[in-house]
């Protein structure tokens, strides 16, 4: 019986780890949503804008599009009381949708423009 247990115990240990360690790969990766990687190209397309001087546009962009999402927080909680979860379901579209309009003024090419290059560099 001593012989057995010697020889389970480490295939019992080594299985419940692996199982842990399944568990918690899953568990952190399903954190990684949509919004946590729309918020890095944000991050990223912004700063890319703001460093090839196309920073008007962005501000212009950037507040239109957060009071936007002001609004629709509003109508979502207070004038159609939706739940949280339509609440934080909207939050994460706006994001998508900033991260989107970033993205595609960037793939447009504007900020390439000689006259705004041209701006950039007397700065």
């Amino acid at each position: 019986m001593l012989e057995l247990l010697q020889l389970a115990l480490p295939m019992v240990v080594s299985q419940g780890a692996f199982a842990m360690m399944i568990f918690t790969d899953r568990y952190f990766m399903s954190q990684i949503d949509p919004a946590h990687m729309a918020d890095a190209v944000i991050l990223v397309s912004g700063g890319t804008l703001r460093g090839t001087g196309d920073t008007r546009w962005l501000m212009i962009a950037s507040v239109s599009l957060h009071w936007a999402m002001l609004v629709a927080q509003f109508l979502i909680i207070i004038v159609f009381e939706f739940s949280p979860k339509v609440s934080w379901v909207a939050f994460v579209v706006m994001i998508l949708v900033i991260a989107i309009v970033y993205t595609l003024r960037i793939k447009r090419g504007h900020w390439r423009d000689a006259d705004v290059l041209e701006r950039v560099m007397r700065e």
